[in-house]
């Protein structure tokens, strides 16, 4: 009985020590303590940068050295040619002959780069104009079709 008694006087204390050893074990056994924790935000930050850096060698394995653009339209020698991957339209066209005296060299945009099988279509002169001229007719057709 008098042991029963002094059990109960000191199970608290009991209690709280068990509790103390099972945290100390807990963090012994996973090896998570504060000291060998990095910041989670350099973590993520070192996945990023990694993932950035094989997207790059991805990109630059893709992007064939040598590709292949088809001039055609309102130039001097139309055909196919080969060029450097870095090249823009402006040496396409250059390397084409140049523009006809009847090329529409408005609607070019000579500083976009070019890419693996593109085609360039140089129209002449007028030919935009037409083609309005034609869409109007037909869609005034329609209409006329429709009232009646």
């Amino acid at each position: 009985m008098k042991r029963l008694i002094s059990l109960k006087k000191y199970s608290l204390y009991i209690a709280a020590g068990l509790i103390v050893v099972i945290i100390f074990s807990f963090f012994f056994f996973t090896g998570k303590g504060e000291g060998n924790r990095e910041p989670s935000v350099l973590k993520e930050n070192k996945d990023i940068q990694v993932t950035l850096e094989d997207k790059q060698e991805k990109r630059q394995k893709k992007e064939p050295s040598t590709i292949f653009v088809e001039v055609k339209g309102a130039v001097r020698k139309p055909g196919v040619y080969t060029f450097q991957s870095e090249a823009r339209v402006e040496e396409a066209i250059q390397r084409a002959g140049g523009f006809t005296s009847k090329a529409d060299s408005i609607e070019i945009n000579q500083a976009a780069k070019l890419e693996d099988s593109m085609m360039i279509y140089v129209r002449k002169q007028g030919k935009r104009k037409e083609r309005r001229k034609q869409h109007q007719l037909t869609h005034q057709r329609a209409l006329k079709r429709v009232k009646v």
